[in-house]
């Protein structure tokens, strides 16, 4: 489907009384103004035909549910049961910090301090969706981590070793010294990932604490006289969790992919080099 197709499917959707009405609304004409002053500033004509379309995507993004907008992700399918601890308690602390934020919101009186707190409460499950994932990519290192049995590979090392030092057959070198390096390349893989493991969890739990904070906040807010600066710092807070929290897990998956490639030297967080 082109541009233009899914333009006209979405004005179907909306219908040309609706749509009509959004795109003459203040907003909208004020935003439309701006984007035709700069357009035609910046290139004529041709540049205030692009403006139009950019109005005309504003004013569908501005149709679009808010819960599309602040949570876009759909709800994960969470079983904090089928992974292992300590990724099943890090799911299990969101759940529970998700589960406290929607009861203060459902508690509070409607009004716009609860329609803000609802939209908040769309990040706070963004934020439980990436821990989930993230938890379970963890669990799945920690299986790769038993699947390589560091303590029986280290005996293995060690009489290797042994074997190598002792050895007086010179034909016998080359092989006993291969089997030597072998072992030692998958300790070293595997010391790299039970340190990508420990970090993970650490910087996990750190997440979790700050959305347990946040939401913490969110319940003061919404039994007070909260103003509108509170709840935007409240959901900015969220946000930034919620950022915290994506960069984590596409490091995790940035690690996965070069891990299959033979090469565990990068840290949540940064990408590789060279």
């Amino acid at each position: 489907m082109t541009s233009d197709d899914a333009t006209a499917a979405a004005i179907a959707r909306i219908g040309p009384d609706r749509l009509a009405k959004a795109i003459t609304s203040p907003s909208s004409l004020l935003i439309g103004g701006a984007v035709a002053g700069i357009a035609v500033a910046a290139a004529g004509p041709i540049g205030l035909i692009a403006g139009a379309v950019a109005w005309i995507a504003v004013t569908l993004r501005k149709l679009r549910p808010k819960e599309v907008l602040r949570g876009q992700a759909a709800p994960a399918t969470i079983d904090a049961f089928s992974i292992g601890d300590p990724w099943r308690r890090s799911v299990q602390s969101a759940q529970q910090s998700q589960g406290r934020f929607e009861r203060a919101v459902q508690s509070t009186a409607k009004g716009p301090l609860r329609d803000k707190l609802n939209e908040i409460s769309f990040r706070v499950r963004d934020a439980v969706n990436e821990c989930w994932t993230i938890a379970v990519k963890g669990d799945q290192l920690d299986d790769a981590i038993r699947d390589l049995d560091v303590r029986a590979k280290t005996v293995d090392f060690q009489t290797a070793e042994q074997n190598l030092r002792s050895n007086l057959d010179p034909s016998r070198s080359e092989s006993l010294g291969a089997r030597r390096d072998s072992l030692h390349s998958q300790l070293e893989s595997a010391s790299r990932l039970v340190e990508l493991s420990q970090r993970t969890e650490d910087r996990l739990a750190k997440l979790n604490a700050q959305l347990d904070e946040l939401v913490a906040r969110g319940i003061e807010l919404s039994v007070s006289a909260a103003t509108g600066d509170d709840v935007g710092d409240l959901g900015a807070g969220v946000d930034a969790v919620v950022m915290e929290m994506e960069a984590l897990r596409r490091a995790m998956e940035e690690t996965s992919a070069i891990g299959r490639t033979g090469s565990f030297d990068v840290a949540p967080g940064q990408t590789q080099t060279g």
